[in-house]
């Protein structure tokens, strides 16, 4: 059996390179993996496909509450790697 192939892991295009990001992604046939950028040994967090669509077309409308409260409507840009999130 072959083995899987290694995530492809992203970084946001706001991450300037300077060692201070804090997330990187990689989508997988199970969903999108999420991790901490500066410790890409630690645990990953996967969620489903649908989820991870909700939370891009979120973002354009800008930070919500915990309670879904819309908080600030700046516009942001969201690489979301080499599969489109529509």
């Amino acid at each position: 059996m072959p083995e899987p192939l290694a995530p492809l892991w992203f970084k946001s295009s706001y991450s300037g390179g300077s060692g201070t990001e804090c997330v990187e992604c990689a989508h997988t046939d199970e969903g999108t993996l999420i991790r901490d950028s500066k410790t890409p040994n630690s645990p990953t967090l996967t969620v489903r496909p649908s989820t991870w669509r909700a939370f891009i077309r979120r973002l354009p409308e800008g930070p919500v509450s915990q309670d879904g409260a819309l908080l600030s409507r700046h516009r942001h840009t969201v690489t979301t790697g080499s599969r489109s999130c529509p």
